[in-house]
């Protein structure tokens, strides 16, 4: 079987998405708390911060598994990383920084500014991928007309 790399990229770029998002659903008390503690807005509300993110990351996740070569997918992969990128290195500026409730799978030091400036490193390099993704798409006509990528499809 033939694969694409650029479909497997997307659909790793998915997984990332689609693991912070199950991360942040099962711990997502102590997600708010983080928020809380980080925004210091009320329980209700960085519970809707909450959900709007987990939202968004689900999302991501399904476009870069079904429709990974469209504009827009790849935009707002590389905006909602760039988004992400500017919480972590604010959380690296904090003087005793919470744990940025990016999910156990991402925290390798004990101190949380490394752990958060190792995120912004992380998501550096996954911009990278989008951009990448984003240079090497086919003609914007195709946008309209490609049927959705597995990274085990077979040319016909």
């Amino acid at each position: 079987m033939k694969f694409r790399v650029q479909s497997v990229v997307a659909w790793l770029l998915g997984s990332v998405f689609l693991y912070g998002a199950i991360s942040k659903v099962v711990e997502a008390k102590a997600t708010v708390e983080i928020l809380k503690q980080v925004f210091g807005g009320g329980t209700e509300i960085m519970a809707g911060v909450l959900a709007a993110v987990v939202t968004l990351e689900f999302l991501l996740a399904y476009l870069l598994f079904y429709a990974p070569k469209k504009r827009f997918t790849l935009q707002l992969a590389f905006s909602t990383l760039i988004v992400f990128s500017a919480y972590l290195a604010y959380l690296g500026t904090l003087a005793d920084p919470p744990d940025c409730g990016c999910g156990r799978l991402f925290k390798v030091f004990e101190s949380n500014r490394k752990n958060a400036m190792l995120g912004v490193a992380r998501n550096i390099v996954l911009c990278g991928a989008v951009a990448w993704l984003l240079l090497r798409r086919n003609d914007p006509e195709t946008d309209r007309q490609e049927p959705p990528l597995s990274p085990f499809a077979t040319e016909q």
